[in-house]
């Protein structure tokens, strides 16, 4: 591997960005607001639905959160912290893998139907 393919750390890189978009997720997730929950994500966004489906395109997404907070009990709260967070240098400078653990004080949080697990 070249030197200009190889992997390389980058550590002065500012995580605000990465902070404040895991502080959104936490806004979204304590207020219910699958707008703000969904917001920043761009149109060809994929996320993880339950049971470990990919759901794929924003629309998709968007309604999977407003289904998750319509079917969640009150009282049941969800945390996002920040486990890991590294930038790297490839295949640009600004690329940031971080890894968000999301707690919940309740084992179901939501209710899945079969639409859940589709796009």
């Amino acid at each position: 591997m070249s030197e200009a393919t190889r992997l390389t750390l980058a550590v002065d890189h500012d995580p605000g960005p990465v902070m404040g978009f895991v502080r959104t997720l936490q806004e979204g997730i304590d207020d219910r607001d699958a707008d703000r929950f969904t917001g920043r994500s761009p149109t060809t966004s994929c996320g993880p639905a339950p049971f470990g489906a990919l759901v794929n395109g924003y629309d998709a997404l968007h309604s999977m959160h407003t289904r998750m907070f319509e079917s969640m009990p009150q009282g049941v709260r969800s945390r996002y912290d920040v486990e890991q967070l590294r930038f790297w240098r490839f295949p640009t400078d600004d690329v940031a893998i971080t890894y968000v653990r999301r707690t919940s004080d309740c084992s179901r949080m939501c209710v899945a139907t079969d639409s859940d697990s589709r796009p």
